[in-house]
């Protein structure tokens, strides 16, 4: 029996020829009749943002899947895990297949953990299916097979940096039989760009022109276009592009309800919000003439600036300030355009009042300076994520503060596809959720349809009819526009009907539900390393790994400790939930985060600091601080050159600026001014302890200038409490 027969099937377009389906059996469905189908529909495309695929999505029991889900099922003689074959472009490692050789355990568990939880399987033994194989050499046998077999053998760094990017990078510098990974070293200069990789980001606006373009050219496959009226164009530009898009096969659309596709400039407005509330195809003119340009339909999700942008920025940027370096050309010009987009300001040079620097590597001047001025360094992808999601992410996660030596970041530049919780919120509300949808019958969704409905079935063939097409990728993708309209009609009807009862029985209404997800944002300090799987893992739960302590929502640890990230903590710990390492692992064994409160720190019983330590106490005291604006707030505090040798001036700094003070080392000549000045020292044997005490009886009386140990300053951080107890007199 073939392992697709009587599986349900629909092909988007011309994701796969038919014939295929055919032979292995399937059952093929049409996509008005996905509704009333008991058992799962598979939908075969190669474009997730398809009018289809977008309408599908809504639908639970339809899973998307790549031709290469066919292609497996039947080589592999048996059906294939959904889940590994998605078009959705943030399961990069979909398609491929790993194999490990001669790797040791733990590697070979990480990797395969992180290619399979981002869209790719693995294999132990090198079967035909395998498309790479990770090696750190070509000694063993199994590594000879698999290049006679033409298999991919790559090192696992390559694994490593699409992880740590969360893209999928070029493999060529990491492949045997000659990985450049393996001679790069510091002092050698970065990979040249591929330039080819920018076309998406050119402007085509000389496509405007009709003699420009090729005759005839059947990009639209007889779509409608509404020119939305935020374009302002005057009647000579209008009838242009009608000429245009009449080349291309298109025609333009009096009005937003009667298109399949909507070009404007902003998100806003009612003709927008219906466009993209019904799924239509929503660009702008940059898509447009890129479709023109290159004689080609293509989604305008695959692109950032493909699609209309917000009116305002996000607020979080409005006071950023950005340079850029070891960017250039198209991409250069299409990140100063994001950071413009997203809110904040570009300027060429680099000033101490700059706030970020976008950065394609960890090294020359601006990047130096960047440190020396604290200016926050990230890398492009940062940006690309922000625009995407329409969030304010944090530019210090991983994936934004690594910089691999073995490829360009210019090669991945623009490769971000809008996400769809990045623009829901601009229409979310001309929609109702899937959550509210109830099913209606068959009668119901055949009882009325539109005229431009009607007007498209008409003009669509049925599968049957089309023998052969004249155009099979216009004709198909023709199909999938009318398949998804009418879908959408009839989800539209199950809509109304879900409103009808939720009037009748209002107390039953189904409550919407929050569209943005909030992140948890972890800061992790005494804990063990964690592998490329586990935070693979954790991203895929919507948990993020972070840096510093102003972007975290938990600090993790498997005790109680005095690391620097825990002690800087201590002056928000009332906005931070403290949770053992446990939490974590266990997290990502079940896939489900516990109750935090289940899993409290442990407290280090061998530590004289930690008695009678409460996080509860340590949480409260720092909210009665924060009006107070820190523990230290007004203080400059002096540091001795032998605390400084043995705890480093930075760390001290770190946690006084943390606790709102000022920190300087004391100096030979050093002259106190005020009363709140404090005197920090190792211990009762430092030298710096007589200097001080000479400097407070020149001062006279009335002043009181304080002494301490180191020993104070940390309980004290610690705390979150003034230990006067311990002054030194």
């Amino acid at each position: 029996m073939a392992c697709l027969e009587g599986v349900r099937v629909i092909v988007d377009g011309d994701a796969l020829d038919v014939s295929v389906l055919r032979e292995a059996q399937a059952n093929e469905v049409e996509a008005h009749d996905l509704q009333d189908q008991p058992n799962p529909v598979y939908l075969i495309t190669k474009d997730f943002h398809s009018p289809l695929s977008l309408t599908c999505q809504q639908l639970s029991h339809v899973h998307l899947v790549t031709p290469n889900w066919v292609t497996f099922s039947i080589t592999r003689k048996r059906l294939q895990d959904p889940k590994l074959f998605s078009p959705d472009p943030r399961q990069f490692f979909t398609g491929v297949v790993i194999c490990c050789s001669e790797l040791s355990t733990g590697d070979k568990e990480a990797i395969y953990g992180g290619v399979s939880a981002l869209g790719g399987s693995y294999c132990e033994h090198l079967t035909k299916s395998v498309t790479h194989m990770a090696a750190l050499t070509l000694n063993s046998e199994k590594c000879q097979e698999a290049l006679n077999a033409k298999v991919d053998v790559v090192l696992p760094h390559w694994i490593d940096d699409c992880l740590r990017l969360r893209r999928r990078v070029p493999s060529e510098p990491y492949a045997f039989p000659d990985p450049k990974i393996l001679k790069t070293n510091l002092n050698d200069e970065l990979p040249r760009a591929t330039q080819d990789n920018f076309t998406h980001l050119k402007d085509y606006s000389f496509a405007l022109d009709p003699a420009s373009l090729p005759a005839e050219e059947d990009v639209f496959a007889g779509r409608s276009i509404y020119l939305a009226d935020d374009l302002e164009l005057s009647d000579r530009l209008q009838t242009t592009i009608a000429t245009v898009i009449a080349n291309a096969n298109g025609k333009v659309a009096a009005t937003p309800q009667n298109c399949d596709i909507y070009i404007g400039r902003l998100r806003e407005g009612s003709a927008y919000k219906y466009a993209a509330a019904n799924n239509r195809i929503v660009g702008n003119w940059a898509w447009l003439y890129y479709c023109l340009a290159h004689g080609k339909f293509s989604s305008p999700m695959k692109h950032l600036l493909h699609y209309p942008v917000p009116t305002s920025g996000l607020p979080e940027f409005a006071d950023r300030i950005f340079t850029i370096s070891n960017y250039t050309g198209y991409a250069r010009t299409f990140l100063e355009q994001l950071i413009i987009r997203l809110g904040g300001r570009y300027t060429r040079s680099m000033k101490p009042d700059h706030t970020h620097l976008i950065t394609a590597i960890e090294s020359g001047e601006k990047y130096n300076t960047a440190k020396q001025w604290n200016i926050e360094c990230a890398n492009h992808l940062w940006l690309e994520d922000c625009y995407a999601k329409w969030q304010a992410l944090p530019c210090t996660l991983k994936s934004y503060q690594y910089w691999p030596r073995e490829i360009h970041l210019m090669d991945v530049v623009g490769s971000t596809p809008l996400e769809m919780e990045g623009i829901l919120p601009f229409f979310e509300d001309e929609i109702q959720q899937a959550s509210e949808l109830v099913m209606p019958s068959s009668k119901t969704l055949d009882a009325e349809e539109s005229p431009v409905l009607r007007q498209m079935q008409a003009n669509t063939p049925n599968r049957a009819q089309l023998s052969p097409p004249a155009s099979r990728h216009s004709t198909a993708r023709k199909a999938s526009t009318a398949a998804a309209t009418k879908l959408r009609d009839s989800m539209q009807d199950a809509n109304k009907h879900a409103l009808e009862l939720k009037r009748k029985h209002p107390d039953s209404a189904t409550p919407r539900k929050s569209v943005k997800l909030t992140s948890k944002r972890l800061l992790l300090t005494g804990c063990p390393e964690m592998s490329a799987a586990t935070e693979a893992t954790l991203t895929e739960m919507g948990v993020v790994i972070v840096e510093h302590v102003k972007d975290a929502t938990h600090l993790v640890a498997p005790r109680l400790a005095r690391t620097k990230k825990f002690v800087t903590a201590m002056p928000i710990a009332h906005k931070l939930k403290f949770v053992n390492w446990d939490w974590v692992m266990d997290g990502v064994k079940t896939h489900k985060l516990a109750k935090e409160q289940l899993y409290p720190m442990a407290i280090p019983e061998d530590q004289a600091w930690a008695e009678d330590f409460s996080v509860a106490s340590v949480q409260a005291a720092a909210k009665r601080l924060q009006d107070a604006d820190g523990l230290f707030a007004g203080r400059l505090v002096h540091i001795s050159d032998a605390a400084a040798n043995l705890g480093g001036f930075g760390t001290y700094r770190e946690i006084i600026a943390a606790n709102g003070g000022q920190c300087t080392l004391f100096g030979k000549r050093h002259e106190f001014q005020s009363d709140k000045q404090v005197m920090i020292v190792l211990d009762e044997k430092d030298a710096a302890l007589a200097k001080w005490r000479r400097e407070r009886r020149k001062s006279g009386p009335g002043v009181s200038w304080q002494c301490f140990d180191r020993e104070w300053l940390m309980q004290s951080a610690m705390r979150q409490e003034w230990m006067s107890e311990r002054e030194l007199k």
